[in-house]
């Protein structure tokens, strides 16, 4: 199995600081996305101990029995860790954390770790599908049938889950058989927020090669506002 993968990170058009941070490392099959949560609260911050965390642990391979699922679990568990620490030492930053999406692969399938609202999408055929399933307040409301997945999220979308907040409840965990052909988009909410599934879509269909995508990509979620970091990996399986 060989994969290509580009990233671009963007301040957006209306925050000062960027709190978003990628990896991508083809050579350890890792690609992550984080988000930081917090503001003031040193964000940024959360999104580089998580982003460290996931190529420290995957440099080392040292996941229980060298299970990438076990792996991808040990980033979550050990970045939460690490930034709760960080709070504690530094009571400025106290409240800080990120949400992230880890992307890997072992055994014919793919493996993603996720927890907040930053997403992965799978295209594949010409049809654009999330995996993951945000811990935010607007999916609750989509999951009640309240509202649809197809609008914008509204201005109070709370999310519930962020890295560095974490006590009882695990990482999400979605794997399953991947493709020649597929291509996986990690971002953060600066994308998802700004352009619909559709959107996103019809974008994904235009152009073949990755980096003339993702330039559109960003350059569409400025145009309709830029209202927060934009972050997106394309990782295509080749």
């Amino acid at each position: 199995m060989n994969v290509v993968a580009v990233g671009v990170t963007d301040v957006g058009k209306i925050r000062d600081e960027n709190e978003d941070e990628f990896l991508i490392r083809d050579d350890l099959d890792l690609f992550t996305v984080a988000d930081g949560v917090g503001g003031a609260a040193a964000g940024e911050v959360a999104s580089h101990i998580f982003i460290k965390t996931c190529e420290v642990l995957f440099s080392r391979q040292t996941g229980w029995n060298n299970s990438r699922l076990q792996l991808v679990q040990k980033c979550f568990s050990e970045a939460n860790t690490h930034i709760k620490n960080y709070g504690i030492n530094n009571p400025k930053a106290a409240g800080m954390g990120c949400t992230a999406d880890v992307l890997t692969f072992e055994d014919g399938k793919y493996i993603i770790g996720h927890v907040g609202d930053s997403r992965t999408y799978l295209y594949r055929n010409g049809k654009l599908t999330q995996i993951t399933r945000d811990h935010s307040v607007n999916q609750e409301r989509i999951d009640l049938g309240l509202v649809s997945k197809d609008i914008q999220p509204l201005a109070n979308n709370a999310i519930y889950l962020a890295v560095g907040h974490m006590k009882d409840t695990p990482a999400s965990i979605y794997s399953d058989s991947y493709q020649s052909g597929d291509i996986f988009l990690l971002c953060s909410d600066g994308l998802s927020d700004m352009l619909i599934e559709s959107h996103i879509e019809d974008i994904m269909g235009r152009f073949d090669d990755l980096p003339h995508k993702l330039s559109l990509l960003i350059n569409e979620a400025n145009r309709k506002g830029g209202k927060d970091n934009i972050t997106a990996i394309l990782v295509e399986v080749i």
